[in-house]
């Protein structure tokens, strides 16, 4: 039987799988913060970059995400003021885009919160003052709150 350490060890040091599957494995025995401190940062080549925004029809981009009641209203209060995901596979997708061989961030400009069920659903629109990618995360910087609805 092998020790914690032991087991982080043998999944760092195996040169047979990417980033993203070390992360994987390790995220099943630490905390997702914790796998990404032991990785370090993504090599020059996955960083992704700032791009100045475009739309096709001039609108806004918004960003649609679902977050745990608790935290909704700590954005309703003014409290929270930035919102953190680990850029996986699915926000990488979504918050990202490559061109001419670089990653890009999808330059959104709000971020529309919603909680509850389908049954009774509250939203919430903020403006987003910076998108910044580290470490493996993205960290949305919230600004005004711009809407607000009741399900």
């Amino acid at each position: 039987m092998s020790t914690l350490k032991e087991e982080i060890d043998a999944i760092l040091l195996d040169g047979t799988m990417s980033r993203q599957e070390k992360l994987s494995r390790l995220t099943k025995i630490v905390t997702s913060q914790e796998a990404h401190a032991l990785l370090g940062p993504e090599q020059e080549g996955t960083i992704v970059l700032k791009k100045k925004p475009h739309t096709h029809d001039g609108g806004m981009r918004i960003l649609n995400l679902s977050i745990d009641y608790v935290y909704f209203n700590e954005i309703i209060q003014g409290i929270k003021k930035e919102e953190y995901r680990d850029l996986n596979d699915y926000y990488r997708r979504r918050c990202t885009y490559e061109e001419n061989g670089k990653r890009y961030l999808i330059p959104y400009d709000t971020i529309c919160f919603y909680s509850g069920s389908d049954e009774w659903r509250q939203s919430v629109t903020v403006a987003l003052t910076d998108i910044v990618c580290e470490g493996g995360f993205l960290n949305f910087h919230l600004g005004e709150i711009l809407r607000k609805s009741n399900g």
